[in-house]
């Protein structure tokens, strides 16, 4: 997600905050949740100004696993439309992994919420 905007981080000066995790597997395809993230990324981009922050943040419990995006835009641009393809694209996908999806809107700030089921056994399809 952050290499797919770096440009885009880079031009608006968006600081990310993006803490590394490992061990978080969840059930869903690699593809589908890489789109999921790029496109949230994009939203918050969409919303970003130039003395905006972002802070992405994985967490796990009750055997799931949520992935939150959290932008903070003293000067934030209107928010966009739920209805619009950017939102809906990742909702849909979100739901069809079987996932949970909120976003919200407040003056000054943006946050999203994809909530994924963990994997209950990561090593099932791994050669040995």
């Amino acid at each position: 997600m952050l290499a797919f905007h770096a440009p885009d981080t880079a031009r608006t000066g968006l600081a990310v905050s993006c803490p590394r995790h490992t061990g978080l597997d969840i059930a869903g395809e690699a593809q589908t949740v890489r789109q999921i993230v790029i496109n949230l990324m994009a939203e918050a981009l969409d919303h970003a100004t130039a003395d905006s922050s972002l802070s992405v943040t994985v967490s796990t419990g009750h055997g799931e696993v949520t992935l939150s995006l959290q932008l903070t835009a003293p000067r934030a641009r209107a928010a966009g439309s739920p209805d619009s393809f950017a939102m809906i694209l990742p909702g849909t996908l979100i739901q069809l992994a079987h996932g949970r999806f909120d976003d919200g809107h407040g003056d000054d700030s943006w946050t999203a919420h994809a909530t994924f089921p963990r994997a209950t056994q990561s090593d099932f399809f791994v050669a040995h």
